[in-house]
Order: C-alpha cells, then structure tokens, then sequence
C-alpha cells in the first residue's frame, strides 16, 4: 500500500495546496495522502492566520485523507528542526512510503557544500541563510526533510512537485495564489482568489502583541534566557525591547541583528508567549512523544486509523480526554503543552478554551 505523506502549514489552504495533493496522488499512485501540519502557530513566528481544525477540514475536503498535528514544539523552530519534526512524526506512523514536497527546482541531498556551510556559519550568517547559498525556500525545507530521514535511519521515497503559481512569499497575481499574498488581501479585507476555506475568523498577528507584552514584561532576564532558541544574551534583548516596544515589529525590529533573522526573533516570541522553553525543545528533538490525529476522511476512518494505531512506533492520540487517561506521563505532559498552545491562540480570537476536548476528532 502506498501511502504518501505532506508536511505543510496550509496559512492558509489555498489552490496550489490542492493542486500539490492532486499531483502527489497522481505521481506516487498513493492510495491515500497524510498530511502533517503546523497546528495553532506557524514556522514564520506567528500563530496561524486560521484555526487548527478549520484548515484541517480544509485539506480533507480537498484531497487529504488524514490530517495530523505538527505541536507549536516543532512548529517554532528554524527549517533545520522544523523538518526533523514533521519528518519523525511521519516515520513514527510506521505506514508512510512516501514524502512529497513542493519545490522551485530539483534538489539532492548532497547539493550543499558541507565545507561552505560551515565557512558561512563561522562568518556569522544564521543557519537558514547558510545553508540556502541561493537555494528558494521550498527546495531549502525539502532538503531538510531529505537529510532528515536520512539522519534518522529512515529509506523513505521523496516525491517533488515542481511549484505552480506564485513563488513563495510572492505578492504577484498568479493561477495560484501564495498563502502570504492571500494573507495580505485578507488582511486588508479584498477577495482572495484560490482561498479554499472560508474567509472569516481571519487572525491577524498583530493580534498577539498586547499579551505577548504582557508576557514578557512578567518575565525575568533569567526566565527568559530558559525559552527555546534564546541564546548569547538575546534575553537580555527581550527584556529591553518588551520594555519600550509600541507594536509587534518593533518589538522584533528591536532585538534583530545581522546574526539573527527576523523570521527567528519572531519564533523566539512565540515561544516566550507559549512559556516553551529549550529544555522542552530538546526533548522533542529527541523523540517523538505521540502523534495527534486532527481528522481523517469518514469514508476511511476505520482503514486508515486502524493501520495507524497499529504501525505507530508512539502512542497515538484520536480522542484528547481518552489520551490523557492512558498516555505516559511524557506524552501527557506534552500534549498538555499543545493544548495550552491551542487555548492561547483561541484566546486571541476572543474564543472559548478546550477545543481540544469539544471539537474531537474531524470526519470530512
């Protein structure tokens, strides 16, 4: 049985989304597509533009048959760990035989000179810059998700799928629309062609700075150098700026530097606003504690939750009370850590805590 899996955000679902499942069924012959996705906030250093379950529902409704959680853990971190996350959650499920990725232009597991990287990293560029050395930021993450699986002993088949539409982060009108010109139109209340979810509850970023400050200001210089990724003084950094900032990009603005991206700083907030700190990070760098599923086709719940539950390598969570019961104490205590994570971004929309225990489990 063929069974591809997808790493994405989906901030938000849009056609080129779609389209990417369509041609990985069609590539791999796979019997059925299983997406890992970043759940309430997202790799860039924001909470997602969208709820967890709506863009869940979103991808099941256009192509996926399961859809699978990737925790704030994993999510907040640089392409590097971002990748080895995803891609161990997709190995830890035991059925995977597939990873399909988008990409601007072939890549090889070898195409980066090791040497070179180090050179740039000894010049101070952050990793990400680094290891790119022109690479576009699809063939980046599809290179981690590659070195990944290699690193973790895993002999999965890769499956790239040339880019269509507009390239990443590009505001240009295209047949596909970027998630990032769809967010823009969104947030300045135009239509947004290739949107494949519903419109409303639109979460700006912005949204996050109130009580992101008001987090940080509780803070020590102490606590805040404990956060994932805070490194060689950059608490001292928090602490300042958190003390005269008037908006979130001032915020980060504040702290950055030549050695540290915009995209990272903006991690390292959230993480400070999710209290995730490095100790949290490493343990999940780690091993994968469980693997959440956020829905799964109707049609094929039985099937594939079945195969599921019987190749994971991780205990596997369907129902978020019943897992809590059962789970080791580990794995309960992440999740934990994720829900908390959910009911902070629920926060920001002015919704109700504990989605996590009233939406269960989604068929589509």
């Amino acid at each position: 049985m063929i069974i591809a899996g997808i790493i994405a955000e989906y901030n938000p679902f849009h056609s080129g989304h779609r389209y990417h499942i369509e041609q990985t069924r069609l590539k791999s012959g796979a019997d059925a597509v299983v997406c890992v996705m970043s759940a309430s906030f997202v790799q860039r250093g924001q909470p997602s533009c969208f709820d967890k379950f709506a863009r869940a529902e979103a991808a099941l409704k256009n192509g996926a048959d399961m859809v699978l959680e990737l925790p704030a853990v994993y999510s907040l971190q640089g392409a590097e760990f971002f990748a080895r996350g995803a891609v161990n959650i997709l190995k830890a499920c035991g059925i995977i035989t597939h990873i399909s990725f988008g990409t601007e232009a072939p890549v090889t597991p070898g195409q980066t000179d090791p040497e070179a990287l180090r050179a740039a990293l000894d010049r101070g560029l952050p990793y990400s810059a680094a290891l790119m050395r022109g690479e576009k930021p699809n063939a980046l993450l599809g290179l981690e998700y590659m070195r990944a699986a290699e690193k973790s002993g895993w002999n999965v088949s890769f499956l790239q799928i040339p880019r269509a539409g507009a390239g990443h982060d590009s505001t240009e009108d295209a047949e596909h629309l970027s998630a990032a010109c769809i967010r823009q139109r969104l947030s300045h209340g135009l239509p947004a062609p290739g949107l494949a979810m519903p419109a409303q509850d639109f979460l700006e970023p912005e949204q996050m700075f109130v009580p992101l400050l008001c987090r940080l200001r509780t803070m020590s210089a102490a606590r805040l150098a404990a956060i994932s990724q805070v490194s060689e003084g950059l608490e001292y950094k928090f602490y300042e700026a958190a003390r005269s900032a008037h908006s979130l990009d001032e915020l980060i603005l504040s702290c950055k530097s030549k050695r540290y991206t915009y995209s990272r700083l903006a991690r390292i907030a959230c993480c400070a606003f999710l209290d995730i700190t490095q100790a949290m990070t490493d343990r999940a760098n780690a091993a994968v504690p469980y693997i959440r599923v956020l829905g799964v086709k109707k049609q094929r719940r039985a099937e594939l939750l079945s195969l599921l539950c019987s190749g994971a390598s991780v205990p596997v969570c369907t129902c978020a009370a019943d897992f809590l019961r059962t789970a080791p104490p580990e794995a309960a205590a992440a999740f934990r850590a994720e829900c908390a994570a959910t009911d902070l971004r629920a926060a920001l929309e002015r919704k109700n805590a504990g989605t996590d225990f009233t939406c269960g489990l989604l068929l589509v």
